[in-house]
């Protein structure tokens, strides 16, 4: 009879985005495996509604391994002692398609902590909408690392893209591939 399981081949997993807190800067997966730098600041609709948080291990070369909580930041996830605490949510621009945004970085977590509790107390407001959240800056974080974090804010709202409700179950048809070079776009684009 079996099980059902799939037996081989990953299909279309969703391409990623993050926020590189040793480099200081923004890079998306590339259709051919790469890795790209945004030469510019990051903005996206993120679809708070769906966040999780767990524990995750992202290791060079390997498949990043995600134990997620029972709930938004229920903290219950059991996973192995070399995982950190972390989170993952889905952020679509016309320009990138639906990534995945996930990070273990207490940086980019701080950040993330803030942006989410002003969407908290926001979302009432904007019932059925999505909030656009923009990189306004990068700053040195004060750390024995040197390390860098992106500063989040909300700058607008808007209707919850068909996009998000695209992607099920981490996979999806591939996005848009993106330009060569990322270019400056009107605002309605980002």
């Amino acid at each position: 009879m079996g099980l059902g399981l799939p037996e081989g081949g990953g299909g279309d997993w969703l391409k990623w985005v993050k926020f590189n807190a040793k480099e200081g800067k923004w890079q998306i997966k590339l259709d051919d495996g790469g890795a790209e730098w945004l030469d510019k600041k990051f903005k996206a609709a993120f679809d708070f509604d769906n966040i999780k948080t767990g524990k995750m291990k992202f290791q060079n070369g390997m498949p990043p391994s995600k134990i997620f909580d029972s709930g938004v930041g229920a903290g219950d996830s059991h996973a192995p002692e070399d995982h950190k605490q972390g989170f993952e949510i889905h952020v679509y621009s016309k320009l990138l398609g639906v990534r995945e945004l996930a990070s273990t970085s207490m940086h980019v977590s701080k950040q993330m902590n803030k942006v989410y509790g002003v969407w908290e107390k926001e979302k009432g407001k904007n019932a059925g909408k999505v909030a656009v959240v923009e990189c306004v800056e990068i700053q040195a974080d004060a750390d024995k690392n040197g390390n860098y974090a992106p500063v989040l804010k909300i700058s607008s709202w808007m209707d919850r893209p068909a996009e998000f409700d695209d992607v099920g179950g981490g996979n999806t048809t591939p996005p848009p591939p993106p330009p060569a070079a990322v270019e400056e776009e009107d605002d309605d684009d980002f």
